[in-house]
C-alpha cells in the first residue's frame, strides 16, 4: 500500500507544478496584453527613477535586477533617541525599509546601503505602470503606498482568474 501512496502522492506534485507553471504562463501573457492595449497602463524603462537624494548622506542599496527606486522617504523620527526608518520603493511597489541612527559624533557620515541588496518578495510580481509611479512620488508620507502596490497586484490577479 505504501507504494500506492508514494505514488499518488508523486502525481500530484507533478500536476500541481504542471498548474503553478501554466498560471504563471497565462498570468505573464496576460500581464503583456494589458500593457500593449492600455495606455492606462503604459510602462517605461527607467520612468521615475530616483537620481536626486534629498540627504547626499545617503547611498542607496541595490535593487534587485530589472527594478530601480522611485520613492524614498524617511518614518518613524524619533530625534531624542537619534534613530528613524527610511522607506525605499522600487517601479514593482516592493519596499526597502532600514532603521537608521544618527551619528552623534559625525553627523555628516553617509548611511551607506550599497552593499546591501533587497530580497525577492513574490507578492511584487509585475511593474507598476508609469501613472501609479507618478502617484507614488507625489506622497509626502510613506503611509499606504505599500497598500498601494499591494491594491495594483491584487487587481492583476483578479483579471487573470
Amino acid at each position: 500500500m505504501s507504494e500506492l501512496k508514494d505514488f499518488i502522492d508523486t502525481l500530484f506534485v507533478g500536476m500541481r507544478e504542471r498548474i503553478e507553471q501554466e498560471y504563471k504562463h497565462q498570468m505573464n501573457n496576460h500581464f503583456a496584453n494589458m500593457t500593449d492595449n492600455l495606455d492606462a497602463t503604459k510602462f517605461t524603462k527607467g520612468y521615475g527613477e530616483l537620481t536626486k537624494i534629498p540627504d547626499t548622506r545617503i547611498r542607496l542599496p541595490l535593487p534587485l535586477d530589472g527594478r530601480w527606486w522611485i520613492h524614498m522617504a524617511y518614518s518613524n523620527v524619533d530625534g531624542p533617541n537619534r534613530q528613524c526608518t527610511i522607506n525605499f520603493y522600487d517601479n514593482f511597489g516592493q519596499p526597502f525599509i532600514r532603521k537608521i541612527s544618527y551619528n552623534a559624533f559625525d553627523p555628516g557620515a553617509p548611511y551607506n546601503f550599497q552593499s546591501e541588496k533587497q530580497s525577492v518578495d513574490k507578492k511584487y510580481q509585475y511593474p507598476l505602470p508609469d501613472r501609479f509611479i507618478d502617484f507614488v512620488k507625489q506622497q509626502q508620507t510613506m503611509e499606504g503606498l505599500n497598500t498601494i502596490a499591494d491594491m495594483f497586484h491584487q487587481i492583476i490577479y483578479l483579471y487573470a482568474i
